[in-house]
């Protein structure tokens, strides 16, 4: 507020001082927008030539020899009246590029191209980068960086058109263009729409956006509420994000949108996430999509090294001096030497990919039960294989139509008082009728069992469950209970606690919806060698319903075989 009080004292000692001159002054220098504009104007005024640009193009012809695409493409405004900019790479970073194309057969086909937009770099300039990981060196590396005046459509359009030119000329094709497996950028507009009007919708459908950001997003609203309702909404909008399925993201959003409408400040919040629900929600997402925009990491690495708040021929110099220490790096590890980085192991990659994928299989594997529950009709099958006759008259098929309607009405109140049994069932219905799946599960005992209470749900039921439990040892894929719902710990992997209870039964679940349904096929189901495990599952289950087969009886020792003499299992 120093300059807004030096400009009033001026005004003041000034001989035709009016209150509409202090107004404007104050108008003028009150605020701190207002003082950068003006201070914008006097230096374009101090350097009428533009930023350095002149001395950005000589630096540029000094190092075109050692590589053309050091400082590859430079404007000035005052030069064309269009936007002004300063594109840096390299032709190693080229060949980088080439490498990640999706149709050819680079180690980097898998990679993504990360993208982002540092403020502070240069003064009233902003610098977009473009970087991808080597999984070899375990090292983020730079594929290109432009100094522009803002973040706009007009300029990451110009970026990408400039850096596709460069690949052209790199790899001889007059329409080449830049085809990573996927872009990982933020939300910002322009990004979204200067990649689809460079690459098209199909380039526009492979832009996802950092997790990081939307878990921001949370933090920051959170604020909003109460301090009692703050973990509610933080687990909801994880779930949301975390979903590994349709399904499961359905779940979600019913239960935030429910949560938004008793807190109506979060519901623009809401809906303005759902809407870019591809680009951010794993349900939506490949699971070898990387989580973070690791861009931002480049930019650190950035502000370690480099100018801040530098002059583009700084800027220039740094980048070129960068570009020059990758290729070196790069060289060198391809020679056997330790150049690379601490970054994540392919090995470790792979590993997180499997339990990626493993979790999505569960997701649509709980999500395709679903489907199944919701979908199941009760038919009833004829005994007799007589038809109705063909040429039967219009009048006789009307009346009997309207007979068997009576029929399948009477049949359904009839479910609905609970006073049904099956037989009784299929002696009133003639021939094959649908019920809603809530009907099916009161006659096949398939349906949704909210009904119930926990012990029913638990017991066997009559639609061929197993009541012997055979020996079997624990694997690792075995991971709950059936009968008392605990995890078996370390203690059940090694012998001779490692002999645990199976029993193939139609298993109780809760599925996205949170119903309580029942598996349409027999699953195997694991207990502890316990009656107590077992009596939750069968009121009846005893020592004697236990039994040992061969092809396991021959792999016990001797501590297995008194382990289990001593509950009373004879082998």
């Amino acid at each position: 507020m120093q300059i807004l009080h030096n400009e009033l004292a001026d005004c003041l000692q000034k001989g035709d001082v009016t209150e509409e001159n202090l107004e404007k002054v104050y108008k003028d220098f009150g605020s701190l927008r207002h003082i950068r504009h003006y201070q914008h104007i006097a230096r374009q005024e101090d350097r009428p030539c533009g930023d350095g640009f002149d001395a950005v193009v000589h630096f540029k012809e000094k190092v075109s020899h050692l590589d053309k695409f050091l400082v590859y493409a430079v404007n000035g405004r005052s030069i064309n009246n269009r936007s002004a900019y300063v594109f840096k790479s390299s032709n190693d970073m080229a060949q980088l590029a080439v490498e990640m194309d999706i149709q050819g057969t680079g180690f980097l086909r898998e990679e993504f191209a990360f993208l982002d937009v540092k403020h502070d770099r240069c003064r009233e300039y902003k610098t977009a980068t473009l970087w991808t990981y080597h999984p070899s060196m375990r090292k983020l590396l730079r594929l290109a960086v432009m100094d522009n005046e803002a973040e706009n459509t007009k300029n990451l359009t110009v970026l990408w058109c400039i850096f596709n030119n460069m690949l052209q000329e790199e790899t001889g094709q007059a329409d080449y263009k830049f085809n990573p497996i996927g872009f990982i950028a933020d939300e910002h507009h322009a990004n979204f729409k200067a990649i689809k009007e460079v690459f098209g919708e199909v380039g526009a459908k492979k832009i996802k956006t950092c997790e990081f950001h939307y878990k921001q997003s949370v933090e920051r609203h959170i604020m909003y509420l109460k301090i009692d309702f703050r973990n509610d909404f933080k687990k909801l909008a994880y779930n949301m994000l975390e979903a590994q399925s349709n399904s499961d993201y359905d779940a979600a959003c019913v239960a935030m949108s429910s949560f938004c409408k008793k807190h109506v400040q979060l519901a623009s919040w809401y809906e303005w996430w759902t809407k870019r629900k591809e680009h951010i929600f794993r349900a939506f997402k490949e699971t070898n999509t990387p989580s973070a925009n690791i861009a931002e990491i480049g930019h650190a690495q950035m502000a370690a090294w480099a100018h801040c708040n530098a002059t583009l021929l700084e800027a220039a110099v740094d980048d070129v001096a960068q570009a020059v220490r990758q290729k070196h790096d790069l060289k060198a590890f391809l020679k056997g030497g330790h150049t690379g980085g601490t970054g994540i192991t392919v090995n470790r990659r792979r590993a997180k990919q499997h339990m990626a994928d493993m979790k999505r299989a569960e997701a649509h594997a709980r999500q395709l039960e679903a489907d199944l529950d919701s979908d199941v009709e009760c038919t009833y099958i004829p005994d007799s294989g007589i038809h109705r006759p063909r040429n039967r008259p219009k009048k006789l098929r009307t009346v009997n139509a309207v007979k068997s309607m009576k029929k399948v009405t009477t049949a359904a109140k009839m479910s609905l008082s609970g006073k049904r049994t099956r037989m009784a069932l299929r002696s009133v219905r003639k021939r094959s009728v649908r019920l809603p799946p809530e009907e099916c599960g009161n006659v096949l005992g398939n349906g949704t069992a909210s009904s119930l209470d926990k012990t029913q749900q638990t017991v066997v039921n009559n639609q061929g469950d197993d009541r012997k439990f055979q020996v079997v040892f624990c694997t690792p894929a075995i991971k709950t209970c059936y009968g008392c719902h605990q995890p078996f710990r370390n203690k059940y992997r090694r012998e001779p606690s490692n002999v645990i209870l199976k029993v193939m039964c139609h298993r109780a679940y809760t599925n996205a919806l949170g119903r309580r349904v029942t598996s349409w096929h027999r699953q195997a189901a694991y207990f502890h060698l316990n009656l107590k495990c077992l009596r939750n599952y069968n009121l009846q289950a005893s020592v004697d319903d236990i039994v040992v087969h061969n092809d396991i009886s021959c792999k016990l020792s001797d501590d297995h075989i008194e382990l289990l003499h001593n509950f009373g299992v004879s082998v």
